[in-house]
């Protein structure tokens, strides 16, 4: 959040498992190439991502979250203005 915004912005993430883990959280573009990528590591339940993507074009985007096994975890969408 925002949503939309100006390239920068929060990621929020529940760990309902709450133990510490490694995470890779990674943007798409519209045409699925990836854009960004930042590695984060969960300390607490809840946890605040910032996302620093200004030099970014305007347009819509796509954030999957990954976990060390490369397994997904969460997806969401956001809006560069």
């Amino acid at each position: 959040f925002p949503n939309p915004n100006g390239g920068k912005f929060q990621v929020r993430y529940n760990n309902i498992a709450s133990a510490q883990q490694a995470l890779v959280l990674v943007m798409y573009d519209s045409k699925g190439s990836r854009v960004y990528q930042k590695s984060v590591t969960l300390t607490s339940s809840y946890q605040l991502f910032d996302v620093n993507a200004t030099k970014l074009s305007k347009g819509l985007y796509f954030l999957v979250l990954y976990n060390a096994d490369g397994k997904i975890i969460e997806t969401g969408k956001v809006a560069i203005e």
